[in-house]
C-alpha cells in the first residue's frame, strides 16, 4: 500500500505565511517518526499498521499549531493507493482528510475491524474517505470552505476559488450577476451553505445549480457584464449607496452595446474591434478595452486602460470604482501594500464604495491583521455576506459565524419589535374588519414573520421596512375609521340636538320621562366618544366607539318615532286648550248677554229676543267658529320643532 501527501499551497500560505517552511518541516518530522511509513520517490510506502497512525499526525500537527490553525483544517491530506498515484482531474478535494482508492476498501475494513477506534468510511466522488475523530468536520455552518482553496489552479480573479481556471469562471456565464447578488442577500446564509454542501456531494453537475450561481457571482462588480451598469447607469449614480441591484438593462444597439454583448459572451476580439469605433474621449472605450486585456491575462495593458479611463470620469461613483479596480489588480497579483493605497483613494472619494472597503480589510487580514480588528465595521449586509462566503477567512470561520449570527439576531430583534407593533394594531382593528381584510393582513403578517425568521440579512431588513409600511397602512386604516366615525358622530349629534331642543320645549316631561332618560344617555355617549377621539391611541377603542354609535343610532331612531307621538299629543292638547279657550269665551259672552237683560229689566220688551232656541243657535255658531279658528291656527313653536 502506498501513501501520497497532498499539500495545498494556498492554505499553507494563508495560515502560516512566513512560517510555512517551518510548519512543513514539522510535518515532515512527524511523518518520518513513524517507522511504518517509508519515503520513496515523491510518495511513501505504508504498512496497514501505519494507516492507523495517520490520525496521530493530524492530532500532533493540530495541537502544535493550534494558534495558527484556529478553525482551519490541516493544510494537507493523505491519499492511499495501490497502483497509479494520480488522482482524477478536477476532483474536488478537502484539506485535513484521508482518501483512498476503492480497491483498498476491503483491506482497510478488515484492518479497522481489529481495532476499537472511532472510524467510518464515506463516499467522496470516485474515491473513499476514511474518517477518524481527529478529522471529523468541525461544528460550523460553512465547514467546507477549504474546498475552494485546494484546487490546482490559481485563485480565480472573479470568484476567489481555485477549482477552475480564472478565465473560465462559471460566473462569467451569468448575464446580470448583480441580480444574483441581490437574491443572495435575501438568503439565510447558514441554510445557503447547507444547500451548497448538499449539491456539492451530488457531483460535478451540482455546480450548475442556482445556489452555486449565486456563490460564484457574489463579487458581481468584477464581472465584464457589470460594465452594462457602469456604461448605462453612471449618469444617475453618485455613490455605491445609490446602486440598485434590481436594475434592468434594456438591450442596446450601437458599437458600445454590441461590444458589451460580445465581451459578456467571451468574444474578446469582436468586443475589442467594436469598442475601438467609439470616441477616444469616452471613458467606456478605455474601460471595455481594460476588461478585454483582463480576460486575456495581460494585466499591464488592463491597468493602462484603467488609468486612461480614470482621467476621463467625473462622478464619485466612477472614480471610486476605477480606483478600486486598479487596487484590485494589484491585490490579485499579491502587491497588497500598493493595492491598499488605491482602496483608500476609492474610499476617500466614495465612502460607500463597499468593494474597496471589503478588499482593503481582506488585504490587511492577509498581511496579518487580526480578524477582530478588520471586522469592527462589518455591519452592512454586503460586507457580512462577502465575509461569510470568503474562503480566505477559513481559519476564523467560527468568529465569522458568531459575528454574522449576532448581526442577524440584532436585525431580527429590531424587525420582530416592528412587526409586533403591526400585529398589535392589527389585533386592535381585527374586530372591526371584514373577512377579506382579516385574511389579507393575516397573510401579510405571516409572510413577514417567515422572512424575519428564515430569510437573510436583506430579507430581514426588507421585512422590517414592510412591517413599518404595515403599521402606517393600519394607521391609515384607523384614520379612515376615525374620519367615518367623526362623520357619523356629526350626524348623530345633529339628530341629538334636534331631539334635545324638542325635549327642552316639551311641556309634559313628567308624563314621558323615558324620552329624557334615553336622550341623556345619548348625550353622555356622544361626549364620551368625543373624548376618546381626542386621545392619541384611538385604535384600541374603535370597536367600543362603533358599538356605541350603533346603539346611539338605534336609540335616536326609537326617540324619533316617539317624538311624532309626543308631538301629536302636544299638538292635540294645544288645539284642545285653544278650542276650549275660544269656545268658553264665546259661550261666556253669550250667557252674559242672555242674563244681562233679565237682571236689568226682566220684563223688558227685548227679553223675547233672547229665547232658548236662539241661545242654542248662537251656541252652535260659537262652536263652529271655535272649531274653524282651531283649524286655521298655526302654532309657531310646534312648526319649529320640525
Amino acid at each position: 500500500m502506498f501513501l501520497k501527501l497532498l499539500e495545498f499551497p494556498k492554505i499553507w500560505n494563508l495560515i502560516f505565511k512566513a512560517k510555512t517552511s517551518e510548519a512543513k518541516q514539522y510535518l515532515e518530522g512527524l511523518i518520518s517518526e513513524i517507522s511504518e511509513i517509508k519515503r520513496l520517490n515523491g510518495i511513501f510506502k505504508i504498512s496497514p499498521k501505519g494507516v492507523l497512525l495517520l490520525p496521530k499526525i493530524f492530532e500532533k500537527f493540530k495541537n502544535y499549531f493550534a494558534k495558527e490553525l484556529l478553525n482551519s483544517p490541516c493544510p494537507f491530506s493523505f491519499y492511499l493507493f495501490d497502483g497509479d498515484p494520480e488522482l482524477p482531474d478536477l476532483l474536488p478535494l478537502r484539506a485535513g482528510k484521508i482518501y483512498f482508492e476503492n480497491s483498498l476498501k476491503d483491506e482497510l475494513e478488515n484492518l479497522l475491524k481489529e481495532v476499537s477506534i472511532f472510524h467510518k468510511i464515506v463516499d467522496w466522488f470516485e474515491l473513499k474517505e476514511l474518517v477518524f475523530s481527529v478529522n471529523v468536520d468541525p461544528k460550523l455552518s460553512f465547514f467546507f470552505k477549504d474546498i475552494f482553496l485546494t484546487g490546482k489552479d490559481a485563485l480565480c480573479f472573479f470568484c476567489h476559488t481555485n477549482g477552475h481556471p480564472w478565465n473560465s469562471c462559471p460566473g462569467l456565464l451569468i448575464s446580470e450577476p448583480w441580480k444574483n447578488f441581490d437574491l443572495l442577500l435575501k438568503e439565510n446564509l447558514f441554510q445557503f451553505s447547507e444547500k451548497l454542501w448538499e449539491t456539492l456531494k451530488k457531483g460535478e453537475s451540482s455546480f450548475k445549480t442556482k445556489e452555486w450561481e449565486l456563490f460564484y457571482t457574489r463579487y458581481f462588480f468584477l464581472f465584464p457584464s457589470f460594465l452594462k451598469i457602469i456604461s448605462y447607469k453612471f449618469p444617475e449614480l453618485e455613490s455605491w449607496g445609490g446602486l440598485n441591484l434590481q436594475s434592468n438593462i434594456p438591450v442596446r444597439g450601437g458599437d458600445l452595446g454590441l461590444s458589451l454583448e460580445a465581451l459578456e459572451l467571451g468574444k474578446i476580439k469582436e468586443a475589442q474591434d467594436r469598442i475601438l469605433l467609439l470616441d477616444d474621449e469616452d471613458f467606456r472605450k478605455s474601460l471595455v478595452l481594460s476588461f478585454c486585456f483582463l480576460l486575456r491575462g495581460v494585466f499591464d495593458k488592463a491597468n493602462y486602460y484603467l488609468e486612461d479611463a480614470l482621467e476621463k470620469v467625473k462622478t464619485n461613483f466612477l472614480k471610486g470604482f476605477l480606483f478600486f479596480l486598479r487596487g484590485y489588480l494589484l491585490y490579485y497579483k499579491g502587491d497588497l501594500f500598493l493595492a491598499e493605497e488605491f482602496f483608500d483613494k476609492a474610499l476617500k472619494i466614495d465612502p460607500l464604495c463597499f468593494p474597496a472597503f471589503y478588499f482593503l480589510a481582506s488585504s490587511k487580514y492577509q498581511r496579518g491583521e487580526g480578524f477582530s480588528k478588520i471586522s469592527l465595521n462589518f455591519v452592512h449586509p454586503w460586507l457580512l455576506t462577502w465575509m461569510y462566503l470568503d474562503p480566505l477567512l477559513l481559519k476564523n470561520q467560527k468568529e465569522v459565524e458568531n459575528l454574522l449570527e449576532g448581526k442577524i439576531l440584532e436585525k431580527r430583534e429590531s424587525a420582530v419589535k416592528r412587526l409586533k407593533e403591526g400585529e398589535d394594531k392589527f389585533f386592535e382593528l381585527k374586530p372591526v374588519m371584514n373577512e377579506e381584510e382579516i385574511k389579507k393582513y393575516t397573510e401579510k403578517i405571516e409572510t413577514l414573520r417567515k422572512k424575519i425568521y428564515e430569510g437573510g440579512l436583506k430579507a430581514i431588513e426588507k421585512a422590517e421596512e414592510q412591517a413599518l409600511e404595515l403599521i402606517l397602512e393600519l394607521q391609515a386604516y384607523i384614520y379612515n375609521q376615525i374620519k367615518n366615525i367623526q362623520e357619523s358622530l356629526k350626524e348623530i349629534t345633529q339628530e341629538y340636538e334636534k331631539l334635545k331642543f324638542f325635549w327642552e320645549k316639551y311641556p309634559y316631561k313628567q308624563e314621558d320621562i323615558f324620552f329624557g332618560t334615553i336622550l341623556k344617555e345619548i348625550g353622555e355617549s356622544i361626549n364620551k366618544i368625543g373624548g376618546i377621539l381626542k386621545k392619541r391611541d384611538v385604535g384600541k377603542e374603535i370597536k367600543f366607539i362603533l358599538n356605541n354609535l350603533k346603539e346611539n343610532r338605534e336609540n335616536l331612531n326609537y326617540l324619533k318615532g316617539h317624538r311624532e307621538r309626543l308631538k301629536n299629543k302636544w299638538y292635540f292638547r294645544k288645539r284642545l286648550s285653544y278650542f276650549l279657550k275660544v269656545f268658553l269665551i264665546g259661550e261666556g259672552t253669550l250667557v252674559t248677554l242672555y242674563l244681562l237683560p233679565f237682571f236689568l229689566a226682566p220684563f223688558s220688551p227685548i227679553a223675547s229676543i233672547f229665547s232658548f232656541p236662539w241661545f242654542i243657535l248662537l251656541s252652535f255658531i260659537i262652536l263652529v267658529i271655535s272649531l274653524i279658528s282651531v283649524k286655521f291656527r298655526q302654532d309657531d313653536e310646534l312648526l319649529f320643532m320640525d
